[in-house]
């Protein structure tokens, strides 16, 4: 086995591909990067939204409640990405979902409870008015 050369540092600890909180913050300040922002949702025989999951997380205020979200990585489709962030915070998405990750829990609201003023206050970053946009679209928010 070869003797690196003097002044060698092994590679980052971070996995291949992710960044520092740093060097993000560094980044985003930089330039613009894609995220992507996903509404779980149940909906019944006749495909109506009668349910809609909200993530409960530990943030910089304390326990807010979010979407499903994530930073699409380098050359990754938004597709793939949005199935990585489902799987991710969600677990199996075809059976009971479970928090995974930095999730605490997962709580399943009727569309009008998750759009109520009181559970709106809890989503930071806009996600709240991105959820009463999806419920608008899907009929469920007049």
């Amino acid at each position: 086995m070869p003797i690196p050369p003097e002044g060698w540092e092994p590679p980052s600890p971070h996995l291949a591909g992710r960044l520092t909180p740093e060097t993000l913050a560094g980044l985003r300040a930089q330039l613009p990067l894609v995220y992507v922002d996903a509404v779980p949702v149940r909906v019944d025989d006749s495909g109506d939204v009668v349910a809609v999951g909200l993530l409960l997380r530990m943030g910089p205020r304390g326990l807010t409640r979010s979407l499903v979200s994530g930073r699409v990585l380098y050359h990754e489709r938004i597709r793939d990405a949005l199935l990585r962030h489902l799987e991710k915070d969600l677990g199996p998405v075809t059976g009971d979902c479970r928090p995974r990750q930095d999730a605490l829990d997962i709580a399943w609201l009727t569309p009008e409870e998750a759009c109520s003023d009181a559970v709106q206050a809890e989503f930071i970053n806009g996600q709240g008015m991105l959820l009463r946009q999806a419920m608008a679209w899907v009929g469920r928010l007049v």
